[in-house]
């Protein structure tokens, strides 16, 4: 078999590529890493597109290899409100703490208390009988409002603390009509009285008072059950349950 001949690059122009693959190659050694403000930079473009995790990694350089750098501080509140936003609230409400932690008079701080309640907040579940969540939500947007009274964040946190404090009582309303339909009346008599000592203001504290007054009435304690007929008759004379209030008052046992 017959070879083709190859033709030899001509000295010169091998002598240039060599010496341009050298200056490549000594640029890359020469080159440095990103600096900290260019690095937070493109963590930001990374968030404005929803690239979460994209965004965690550069704020996570950032944390790891600029920590004394002034980028720091808006690193760590950005890796946590790219967990917020990618709605891994776990992980947000323990970013937003340590920022708290690290940084407690920031101007940031309030930002930070906020989120870390809303954190809980979202994770609330109507149906659910632990309410560790919302208690959790509520006691943090409650020290918001005491610690950072001109925070724009507490005008957001005020209405939060009457949505938590309602779910609250609503399901300790549910949680003791439950017992009451099964008749376990003391411990539906434990949640209505917590509801109404605690929680006296909800629009359905008529409900309560005479859920209270019946599982008194099946407990065969009249006494107790006809002062809570009479306490709702005097508070609530036009609710849907004074009919029935009366009813009960009208007999004798």
């Amino acid at each position: 078999m017959i070879k083709p001949k190859t033709c030899p690059l001509p000295g010169k122009i091998r002598v240039f590529l060599f010496l341009l693959a050298l200056l490549a190659g000594c640029a890359g050694l020469d080159s440095e890493p990103s600096s900290p403000a260019a690095l937070l930079k493109e963590g930001k473009g990374y968030l404005r597109v929803k690239n979460y995790e994209s965004a965690r990694t550069v704020f996570n350089q950032i944390l790891e290899e600029a920590p004394d750098s002034k980028e720091r501080v808006l690193a760590l509140r950005l890796l946590a409100d790219s967990y917020y936003k990618d709605e891994l609230y776990e992980e947000s409400k323990l970013s937003y703490r340590k920022f708290r932690e690290l940084y407690p008079t920031h101007r940031f701080a309030a930002h930070a208390l906020y989120f870390q309640a809303m954190s809980d907040y979202r994770q609330i579940e109507i149906a659910s009988r632990d309410q560790t969540r919302t208690h959790n939500a509520l006691e943090d947007f409650n020290r918001l409002i005491t610690d950072f009274p001109k925070s724009r964040f507490t005008k957001k946190a005020v209405p939060k603390v009457k949505e938590c404090i309602t779910e609250i009582a609503l399901n300790l309303l549910e949680i003791g009509k439950y017992y009451y339909r099964t008749q376990a009346f003391q411990a539906a008599i434990g949640r209505f009285k917590t509801l109404l000592e605690n929680y006296p203001d909800q629009k359905f504290a008529d409900e309560a008072i005479f859920l209270l007054g019946e599982s008194y009435f099946r407990e065969q304690n009249f006494r107790t059950a006809r002062r809570y007929y009479r306490h709702l008759l005097k508070k609530f004379p036009t609710s849907e349950f004074a009919q029935d209030s009366r009813k009960r008052l009208r007999k004798k046992s």
